[in-house]
Formats: C-alpha cells, sequence, structure tokens
C-alpha cells in the first residue's frame, strides 16, 4: 500500500489566501511546519497556508517536495 505524505490535510487555502503578505519584517523565529519544512517565522508559514506548526527548526527536513 501506499504511504500518505505527512503533509496530507497539512495546507489550509484559507490560510493561504488570508496571508499573502511580506514577511521580511518580520523576526527570525524559526518554525516547523506541518509538511516537515522550516519557515524563517509564523508568517512565513501562513503565508504558505500551513494550518500547523511547531517552535523551531523541524529536526528531519521533508525533501523532494
Amino acid at each position: 500500500t501506499l504511504e500518505s505524505p505527512p503533509a496530507i490535510n497539512c495546507f489550509s487555502k484559507e490560510m493561504y489566501e488570508a496571508n499573502q503578505k511580506d514577511c521580511s519584517k518580520e523576526a527570525n523565529n524559526w518554525v516547523c511546519g506541518c509538511n516537515s519544512i522550516s519557515y524563517v517565522n509564523e508568517c512565513e508559514a501562513k503565508k504558505a497556508g500551513l494550518k500547523s506548526f511547531k517552535k523551531g527548526k523541524c529536526a528531519k527536513e521533508a525533501v523532494g517536495i
């Protein structure tokens, strides 16, 4: 059987559409997205449309996405 990727149900079109803004002035406070990709801050994670994330860089980064 095929395994579902960890990012399944991780993306929110509503979150993506509501957060298309400039994040360059935001502080660098790394977060690990539910898609196993590290983002420089919550603003960037929300801009990517992620439903959830946790503080700190991901222990293991997703590859090949």
